[in-house]
């Protein structure tokens, strides 16, 4: 016993001479180089600091020095003209962040993850922002643009879900690919010239977008730019745009001969303008509280797919004689108009329950409409196409029904 003792004692005193470099420490402050004239601090406290002249470094495949989840601001001093690629990427604790004037070009991934990044203030000088910047940084609510920014490349603000408002800049011509895709908390969007191009997915899964006004400098709108807009119900542009036109909230071409966009979150009827020659591909693809669709005679084809993927049938209008409507030309994936009701101009409308058959039943629900006991639309009940429901109306559904 007197031995185990003994030993232990040895032990516990070798052990207290040991070095003090040997024992894990984090160190009060640190600092090093992040570029050929720039350098970098970081304190005790998550402040890092990146001061010196010229670019950052890139870090596309090395690893910064500095413990990213140690830091809680960022602030770049005057005189550092780039932020490199992925420098402060992935940085959870990062709230705070100073940009200088002076700065010109943000890399790409350079702030991309900062998940609790709230606020940036982008300097005039800014010309350069490079693709997923700010991807995922989810607590930041407002962007503005600076004045000398030409380009938003693609995912530079992707599920930015916290983003409720967004202004472009003085200069900005063109949004890129997925540019800010699924920023589902914004309402709040301007858009103005010298914008002209706005490409595929831009502001797809925005989903508490009401509306939005286009500039008169926009030429294009690439595909699926405001899919998933759930909330989105109607376009705008000015009587002076030269290329398109908007009728109840639904974009067209300048002469209405071509559907453009309509919102995704618009619902009830639709009335198509006279003059539309075709349904493109995908028209109503997603716009699932429509219920129903007025076509006119100037229709002559329904691209693929014209009224999306429903799972219950609608109803249309069609404004020519069956044999017209038969005349036009379907393409595919349009199954779900061989379920739907269709109404013709040669053939009476008064099916008022919706089952396929026009019978007693539809005239007795056509009289409650008239005395105010049911709600029907006006298309379903002026039988006698006089623009009013009346008792000739139910007359004339009576002797429709008996024949």
């Amino acid at each position: 016993m007197k031995k185990l003792f003994c030993f232990l004692l040895t032990l516990a005193l070798c052990l207290t001479l040991l070095p003090a470099a040997t024992l894990p420490a984090r160190a009060e402050e640190a600092s090093g180089s992040c570029g050929e004239s720039v350098n970098w601090t970081l304190d005790a406290k998550g402040n890092l600091t990146i001061s010196g002249w010229g670019p950052m470094r890139d870090y596309v495949s090395a690893v910064p020095h500095w413990n990213r989840a140690d830091i809680t601001a960022v602030v770049i001093e005057e005189g550092v003209t780039t932020v490199g690629i992925r420098a402060f990427a992935d940085c959870p604790n990062l709230k705070k962040l100073t940009l200088p004037e002076g700065l010109v070009e943000i890399g790409s991934y350079a702030f991309r993850g900062c998940t609790a990044l709230t606020a940036v203030s982008f300097p005039s000088t800014l010309a350069v922002m490079g693709e997923e910047a700010f991807k995922n940084c989810s607590s930041l609510a407002a962007v503005i643009l600076p004045d000398k920014l030409t380009r938003i490349e693609k995912r530079t603000f992707e599920d930015c879900i916290g983003l409720k408002s967004l202004q472009t800049g003085a200069r900005l011509e063109s949004i890129g690919p997925s540019a800010f895709q699924n920023c589902s908390s914004l309402t709040d969007l301007t858009l103005s010239a010298p914008l002209y191009l706005l490409e595929d997915y831009a502001f797809r899964g925005c989903s508490s977008l009401p509306s939005v006004t286009l500039p008169d400098s926009l030429v294009y709108i690439g595909n699926w730019a405001f899919y998933s807009c759930s909330s989105l119900t109607s376009f705008r542009v000015s009587l002076n745009h030269p290329l398109y036109t908007v009728r109840d909230g639904i974009l067209y071409s300048k002469d209405a001969t071509e559907l453009i966009l309509c919102p995704f979150g618009k619902s009830g009827s639709v009335v198509l303008p006279n003059g539309l020659t075709a349904l493109p591909r995908w028209a109503f693809d997603g716009c699932v509280k429509l219920t129903d669709f007025t076509i006119p005679l100037s229709v002559t084809e329904i691209g693929d797919a014209a009224f999306g993927e429903r799972s219950s049938p609608f109803t249309v209008y069609y404004e020519g004689s069956r044999e017209q409507w038969d005349a036009i030309t379907t393409s595919y994936y349009n199954q779900m108009l061989g379920y739907s009701t269709i109404h013709c101009n040669d053939q009476p409308t008064f099916d008022t329950n919706g089952d396929g058959w026009l019978n007693l039943k539809d005239v007795y629900l056509l009289y409650r409409a008239f005395i105010g006991s049911a709600d029907l639309s006006i298309r379903t009940c002026d039988v006698n196409r006089d623009g009013c429901l009346s008792l000739k109306d139910v007359a004339l559904a009576f002797q429709h029904s008996m024949a």
